[in-house]
């Protein structure tokens, strides 16, 4: 064989071996670039992936339109005590705030946290707009490690539900009772990675999901079967089609509002911040669910229930004390039932409250305070 044959052959194994490495280099490039936006962007809905689904749903659709946001907040703590319920809803829609928002005054905590933390509020509306896929599947990566380090199950206060569907195996959250929504307080460097200490020797009914606490539960009354847009059960996550529904349908951007959304970027585009401070809680419970801090919406009314602050500790309560009845502003006490109705079933869409229920739990006479009946 001649020199020159024996540098071509050279040279070609060198470029076939060039070309191998240099394809292997970009997929592990690649995948490595996937997992870090995955990572971040668990960072990001690590503060609301354990929320009931519909609320959940309703919190993704307001974190779209930052500055409704501020100005709902801003709203509702000059709202008097005394406006509860659907009347408060009616309010925050006369208002002109759209349907999530005055789904989510209910929540007040919950739009706190919101307001107390735009740029992580900014960011997950701009995440939920350009792909809510990605951010929905974040949110059930979250749900299966609280779930694997023994955090997230069935208490008195939510139903978690394991659920197969288009041949996927989906986690859900919802209320235990359909009438008392639990808004659950988690340290996020806690839920996910670190298991519960086992239950007290001379207590056996201590809950062991010591990582997870909940705020004092909220009576819906009218609000849970409301057939407006901003009523509970119009609201769920389709984990099977990978989008948040309203009223039977996908969430879109509101036409023609008077505040804006999310701008989303190209499809696929979206990339999730490494430096974006998401707000965590520590949260000590002592042989207790519920954590119960008190604020004020308006300085002149009564205090009510917030997760303001960075430490929460729970009050004494263990099941015995579930049969307490709700209070008259549309709360329950911090030991709130357990023995109501608990004929919760997710739909199809797994963020819808089963209708039937909810319509006969409102017929018996439940609302919240200044809800009502509507019209």
């Amino acid at each position: 064989m001649t020199a020159r044959g024996i540098v071509s052959i050279v040279l070609t194994g060198t470029m076939v071996l060039g070309s191998t490495f240099q394809s292997g280099s970009l997929a592990v490039m690649a995948q490595t670039a996937a997992n870090t936006n995955d990572q971040a962007l668990d960072t990001l809905m690590g503060p609301i992936a354990l929320y009931p689904d519909p609320l959940l749903a309703q919190l993704l659709a307001c974190a779209s339109s930052p500055q409704q946001v501020t100005e709902v907040s801003a709203w509702l703590k000059m709202q008097e005590k005394e406006l509860q319920g659907s009347k408060l809803q009616d309010a925050a829609t006369t208002k002109g705030f759209d349907a999530s928002f005055a789904a989510i005054v209910l929540f007040p905590d919950v739009l706190d946290t919101l307001a107390q933390n735009l740029p992580w509020t900014t960011e997950v509306g701009k995440a939920f707009v350009s792909d809510q896929k990605a951010v929905l599947s974040s949110v059930q990566r979250l749900r299966k490690q609280a779930q694997t380090v023994g955090n997230l199950k069935t208490t008195p206060q939510q139903e978690v539900k394991v659920e197969t569907q288009n041949g996927q195996q989906v986690i859900v959250i919802q209320p235990a009772n359909p009438q008392i929504v639990y808004v659950p307080v988690y340290s996020t460097q806690v839920v996910y990675t670190t298991p519960p200490p086992p239950p007290a020797k001379d207590n056996s009914d201590v809950v062991a999901a010591a990582a997870l606490g909940f705020m004092a539960g909220i009576v819906m009354g009218a609000a849970m079967s409301d057939p407006y847009p901003y009523g509970w059960g119009a609201w769920g996550v389709g984990w099977h089609s990978s989008t948040v529904i309203v009223t039977g349908a996908a969430w879109r951007v509101p036409p023609g509002g008077r505040y804006g959304y999310a701008r989303p970027v190209p499809y696929g585009g979206y990339r999730a911040p490494t430096n974006i401070n998401a707000p965590s809680r520590n949260v000590n419970i002592n042989n207790s669910t519920n954590v119960n801090i008190n604020t004020s919406r308006n300085p002149a009314s009564t205090a009510r229930p917030s997760t303001q602050g960075a430490t929460r500790t729970a009050t004494a309560q263990n099941r015995s004390a579930a049969s307490a009845t709700p209070s008259t502003r549309g709360y329950t006490s911090s030991s709130a039932s357990s023995s109501a109705p608990t004929g919760t079933r997710s739909s199809g869409l797994s963020g819808y409250q089963n209708n039937s229920s909810a319509r006969a739990a409102s017929s018996r006479g439940q609302r919240s305070a200044g809800g009502g009946g509507r019209r």
